[in-house]
């Protein structure tokens, strides 16, 4: 088949439109609120991993301009510092709204980029389904299913790395189309390549599992294609194997810098961490709860407690219905059985080694050697249910492209109605506190230069990685909010411990005096009406001055 030179005008007008439509449904669902108060305000709610991501996108550019190797700092962790490879510092992103950073600011920037995010799914999804159907209107319908999913929601509440999954339908959309014969070798490794390194450049966790399942799916495909499609297939393959080799020695030295730094989240999580508990997908959470879902909601304490943000497999009671019917109306379709079976081994992968259902370990699955392995070590099983809603939404659009008119847009105003997100917008909202210590050059009156700072509260109790971008970096943390889990250099000092447990200290002033010796800590800023034991702690060995909405204290020489 000799390979198309372009899409007509009027499907690149109906893409145009599609994408336009996903915008705005983005901004509708998510970006109320942050659009009242566009540099005030970010999408999603709790604020601390969002203030990673803004410090993420002032730190990439700063490290550039300012020759710092962007993957290992001290401003965080100091004095030993932090490897940054293992983090969700999201550098192509970064690097891609530098410009939008740089005129007006991180806040602004990570705005963007969230509602961004499902709209560029959604329509990356789109433009799969359609590949595979011929038909817009249920490949809009697919895509929605995709980029407005329960995965979705729950990953808008604070990691857009994780909702910036655009590049998994793009990848597979490139095999697809080369398999098909409808574009070139050459503008295949393009089309591959992009996407490959956007998800590289994205998170690393995300770009293992698409690597993962990448395989997969291919072993799928030549199982199920027939033998004239298979000699295609097969050389395709070949192209997509050298174009992902030569993705991985292009990104050698990110991943040798991450391999032989380690990572110490990995050090904690056995093969098969953070499965997919079945019951969640029965169990609406607080995020893509109705008023209509709520019998439905007491699972959900039942299943992770109450944390949402790893809860993207609710599926609510319309998608097993869209699954009976495409086997019903679609039994004779090779497509139909290899994307469920590749849905079925995603699925295997998100429950893990044990399968548990509200809570309770039910059966076992063979997956513990591959999940144990160095790598995948690293991955969060619950999150490969993207692929999932992925396969997902080809199903829905295979049916509904098979199904009348009327009935496609019944099923697609069910399916609708019981996965919309939270139509509440302060759900979606989190207003940014900053100490006026921080803002306007006010801290150099109290910190200097490359300071070591403990700022309390510290890591994810706080904002402090947002609050030291907004000073271009000028000081160094002691803590900081990098890692998932507190780095043990930090952790097995008692004092820093009960910042997060509140848990007393025994000898209080001996262990504190510990801590500011041995991280050869300069200055200890409170923000204001946190922990009140500090006032008295550093009473005792300096004075303390309140500014902007902080209490500084110098730390005495002799203690450093």
């Amino acid at each position: 088949m000799r390979p198309a030179n372009g899409e007509p005008a009027g499907v690149r007008r109906s893409s145009a439109l599609v994408a336009l439509a996903y915008l705005a449904l983005s901004v509708a669902l998510f970006g109320r609120g942050a659009l009242a108060d566009p540099s005030g305000s970010v999408v999603g709610l709790g604020g601390s991993d969002q203030g990673v991501f803004m410090w993420s996108l002032e730190w990439w550019p700063h490290a550039i301009t300012t020759l710092h190797d962007p993957l290992q700092t001290d401003l965080v962790y100091a004095p030993t510092g932090w490897n940054l490879a293992w983090t969700s510092v999201i550098g192509g992103p970064a690097l891609a709204l530098w410009p939008v950073t740089a005129a007006f600011g991180p806040v602004v920037a990570l705005n963007v980029l969230a509602l961004l995010a499902p709209a560029l799914a959604a329509q990356s999804a789109f433009l799969l389904c359609r590949e595979l159907t011929a038909r817009t209107a249920p490949s809009a319908i697919g895509g929605l299913v995709f980029g407005f999913s329960t995965f979705m929601a729950s990953q808008m509440v604070n990691h857009v790395n994780l909702a910036l999954c655009f590049p998994l339908p793009l990848a597979a959309l490139a095999v697809l189309r080369h398999a098909r014969g409808r574009t070139t070798t050459r503008r295949f490794v393009v089309e591959l390549a992009l996407p490959l390194l956007a998800c590289y450049s994205i998170f690393l966790e995300t770009f293992l599992t698409l690597s993962v399942l990448s395989a997969v799916g291919l072993v799928i495909a030549h199982v199920v294609v027939d033998r004239q499609a298979s000699v295609r297939l097969w050389r395709t393959t070949r192209i997509a194997l050298i174009t992902y080799v030569g993705v991985c020695l292009l990104t050698a030295p990110y991943t040798l810098h991450a391999m032989l730094a380690g990572n110490e989240v990995s050090q904690v999580l056995a093969g098969g961490a953070y499965p997919l508990d079945l019951a969640s997908t029965l169990s609406p959470t607080r995020v893509t709860e109705h008023h209509w879902l709520r019998p439905l909601a007491p699972l959900r304490q039942i299943v992770n407690g109450d944390n949402f943000t790893e809860q993207g497999a609710y599926v609510g009671p319309i998608v097993p219905l869209v699954v009976v019917l495409a086997i019903a109306a679609l039994r004779r379709s090779r497509l139909l059985w290899g994307t469920l079976a590749f849905a079925a081994i995603a699925l295997a992968f998100a429950i893990g080694p044990t399968i548990y259902y509200a809570g309770r370990p039910v059966g076992e699955l063979p997956l513990g050697w591959i999940l144990s392995q160095p790598l995948m070590r690293t991955v969060l099983l619950v999150r490969v249910f993207v692929y999932v809603w992925l396969a997902l939404a080809v199903l829905t659009a295979l049916l509904v492209a098979r199904l009348p008119a009327a009935a496609g847009i019944a099923l697609a105003t069910a399916l609708a109605l019981t996965l919309v997100p939270s139509l509440d917008r302060s759900s979606w909202t989190t207003s940014l506190t900053v100490p006026a210590f921080f803002d306007n050059g006010l801290w150099r009156s109290a910190v200097r230069e490359n300071d070591k700072v403990l700022i309390v509260p510290p890591g994810f109790a706080g904002n402090s990685m947002f609050w030291q971008a907004r000073t271009g970096f000028a000081f160094r943390m002691t803590g900081g909010y990098v890692s998932a889990i507190p780095p043990d250099q930090l952790w097995r000092y008692p004092t820093y411990r009960s910042m997060f447990t509140r848990e007393p200290v025994l000898e209080p002033a001996r262990e504190l005096r510990r801590l500011l010796v041995e991280r050869a800590v300069d200055d200890v800023v409170v923000v204001d009406g946190q922990d009140p034991r500090w006032e008295a702690l550093m009473g005792a060995v300096a004075t303390g001055r309140q500014i902007g909405g902080v209490t500084v204290w110098r730390v005495p020489r002799w203690l450093r």
